[in-house]
């Protein structure tokens, strides 16, 4: 009975999950490329100066050298890393683990409600939103605070002992409430001039 529930345990996650891993692969970006819905790949390489946008589709590893550019706004990775003096920038619902090396760059502009980013070398993290906080009296330190999309979010920093501000640059950015009066303000401006003209 018992070997009898193994197989159909096994055929069951076969069924399900070899379809997934056949078609997960490794790919190489040296020029400029797309990853949409419907791409699978166990580990992206983006290589040279070539600039990857990730609008949907999944990979578990996303790695990104020299001076590349990858840009992440759907789609799901687990984990990004940045070498040499690479860029990634970040606008989507999910902040994946980050491991930052060299000279590399990250831009945050949305993401989850909680990441761990682990900092080495002179790689610098922007982080764009509003009351954002950064504490660094344990360990690991954290940035608290709301991403443009009134989100809040909490991200943990590991491999940092003291704030330094040329590596993790908070941007602070107006609330979203501040900006719809700033427009209804300009609005009325306008609808003025034009009443009187």
């Amino acid at each position: 009975m018992k070997k009898l529930l193994k197989r159909r345990i096994l055929f069951v996650f076969a069924f399900l999950f070899l379809p997934v891993c056949a078609n997960a692969t490794t790919i190489d970006f040296y020029t400029d490329g797309t990853i949409q819905s419907g791409d699978t790949y166990s580990t992206v390489n983006v290589w040279n100066t070539a600039t990857v946008g990730m609008i949907g589709g999944q990979t578990f590893y996303c790695n990104v050298y020299n001076t590349a550019l990858f840009n992440y706004t759907g789609g799901d990775v687990s984990c990004i890393s940045a070498y040499d003096a690479s860029i990634i920038d970040i606008d989507t619902a999910i902040t994946p683990t980050l491991y930052l090396y060299e000279q590399s760059k990250v831009y945050l502009h949305n993401g989850g409600a909680g990441a761990s980013i682990l900092m080495y070398d002179n790689a610098q993290l922007h982080i764009y939103g509003y009351n954002l906080e950064y504490e660094d009296s344990a360990s690991p330190n954290w940035v608290t605070g709301y991403w443009e999309n009134g989100q809040q979010f909490q991200i943990y920093l590991r491999n940092i002992y003291d704030y330094d501000t040329t590596q993790v640059v908070l941007h602070e950015i107006p609330e979203p409430i501040i900006l719809s009066l700033f427009g209804v303000g300009v609005f009325f401006i306008r609808a003025n001039k034009a009443r009187k003209n």
